[in-house]
């Protein structure tokens, strides 16, 4: 198994954007578990929400179907509880009974598959995505070999796709709307509507289309919204996505009432530097302690202060720069800050973009 994960690891460690990694990754995953259709999907760390999906064999409806029940439906597996857990299959959680899913009796077998296989890529800097292996139904279930080949190669897409996130927040270089884009979908989420700038939004995000012409992350952000607790949430449901052109967006969701109905608005809007920084920090690979460090260096918090406000030694402060100088590929504070606001702060800057009160972009 650790020449198979080897390769994975490899294609993996190409510094290759996400159009090009996951048919790489996919390809490597096949020689040692074969599979019939898979689904690939990058997720926000702070809320565990797709930001962009892939899919191999799974008609567009299909998807749709498999984003409501994953956040409207009662199911087994689901990819927000597999977080914090290892690959695990539909046959293992179902005790081989596989009719006892939902999923598997209303999706997966009217399309001929059999079991499933889920894992979520996660490193100690948190959960990037997700992903879901089908088997055909004539293929019998995933054996103990191949889910802790797929938990073992998990990590290493989880680094590949934290490299991606730097990839592009590097190369923002397209136009944007000028305005606040509005989705508007019903309590099925059927797609009722959307104001000009949600069109133009729409046409700008990079996600494939499902039925009428939405992108999936649009679609899976207001299930969450209409489904799932809001106590699950820490806030409103939202994610940070990067365009097609390379710009960063903030998409959130509410349920609105309407009369006795309810509908869904998804909101999408330019990401203000506050927003993007902890995403961005994150794609360094930083723990909690060292992120909270790099938040204090950019208010300008000294040795002292960083020491009084974490109950640590000057030392450990220290140490803990050390390696954040090392992971970013700085070589001091001034570096740090200034390599942070250059890429995420002084384009828009540059381009006068006004700020608000707080030093905000206010568009």
């Amino acid at each position: 198994m650790g020449s198979a994960v080897e390769i994975v690891a490899r294609a993996c460690a190409a510094g290759l954007d996400l159009e090009s990694l996951h048919p790489r990754v996919f390809a490597a995953l096949r020689r040692h578990v074969p599979f019939e259709a898979v689904f690939w999907a990058v997720a926000d760390p702070a809320s565990l929400l797709f930001t962009r999906s892939f899919a191999q064999e799974i008609p567009p409806q299909a998807q749709q179907l498999f984003a409501e029940n994953e956040f409207m439906g009662d199911d087994v597996n689901k990819f927000m509880h597999l977080a914090a857990t290892s690959a695990t299959t539909l046959f293992r959680a179902t005790d081989g009974d596989l009719e006892r899913s939902e999923r598997f009796t209303e999706i997966i077998r009217p399309l001929g598959w059999g079991d499933e296989l889920r894992v979520g890529f996660r490193d100690p800097s948190g959960v990037w995505g997700f992903m879901c292996l089908h088997r055909a139904g004539t293929d019998g279930p995933f054996s103990d070999d191949e889910i802790a080949f797929v938990d073992a190669a998990a990590p290493h897409v989880a680094k590949a796709i934290r490299r991606s996130v730097l990839l592009g927040a590097a190369i923002a270089e397209g136009t944007i709307p000028d305005a606040p884009g509005l989705v508007l979908f019903s309590s099925e989420l059927d797609l009722i509507g959307t104001n000009g700038p949600g069109e133009e939004w729409l046409d700008l995000l990079a996600g494939p289309r499902l039925s009428g012409g939405v992108p999936n992350e649009v679609l899976v952000l207001a299930a969450a919204a209409r489904g799932v607790p809001s106590s699950e949430f820490a806030h409103v449901p939202r994610i940070r996505v990067q365009t097609a052109t390379g710009e960063w967006a903030v998409l959130h969701a509410s349920v609105m009432k309407v009369g006795s109905d309810e509908q869904v608005a998804v909101v999408i809007e330019p990401a203000t530097p506050t927003e993007l920084a902890p995403l961005i920090v994150a794609a360094y690979g930083l723990t909690p302690q060292e992120r909270r460090i790099v938040e204090l260096v950019c208010h300008g918090a000294s040795t002292r202060v960083i020491s009084e406000e974490l109950f640590i030694t000057a030392n450990t402060v220290q140490d803990h720069l050390k390696s954040i100088f090392a992971k970013t590929g700085t070589g001091s504070r001034r570096e740090l800050v200034a390599s942070l606001l250059t890429r995420d702060y002084m384009p828009r800057a540059a381009a006068l973009d006004p700020l608000d009160r707080k030093g905000q972009f206010t568009s």
